[in-house]
């Protein structure tokens, strides 16, 4: 299976509907995977992810990977690390745009499987309206 080459940020549509995207697929392998969104989010205070590791039984890491700063002047605090059990689906987020954006405004997701493990994480990310 190939791997994504960026995570696609969808949009959610204010007083809308969105259909159940595709999610971008990331084959780790034995060894871990960064990506970046496809375009800026600015705002990660309105960008959640939806996490799946499909693995039946064998845990990973998902790393939202701590900014540059500049923008992000709190990146010092550090990268948020979420664990995935087999088989578990995971909602994480919004972000704190201060801590996570990269300097040019996307984000930077890492899957690592666990040690000797092939893992296939599927990730979908969503921007919520701002208003509307």
């Amino acid at each position: 299976m190939a791997n994504a080459t960026v995570i696609h940020v969808r949009n959610l549509v204010g007083n809308g509907e969105l259909a159940d995207p595709t999610a971008d697929v990331l084959d780790t392998g034995t060894a871990a995977v960064s990506l970046y969104t496809d375009k800026a989010v600015n705002n990660a205070e309105l960008v959640v992810l939806k996490l799946e590791n499909t693995a039946a039984s064998d845990q990973m890491t998902v790393d939202v990977e701590a900014g540059a700063n500049p923008p992000s002047f709190r990146a010092g605090i550090g990268k948020l690390t979420v664990t995935l059990a087999g088989q578990a689906i995971k909602w994480v987020g919004p972000f704190e745009s201060a801590r996570f954006l990269q300097a040019d405004g996307t984000l930077k997701i890492t899957s690592t499987p666990a040690a000797t493990k092939a893992q296939t994480l599927k990730i979908t990310c969503f921007r919520l309206p701002k208003n509307f």
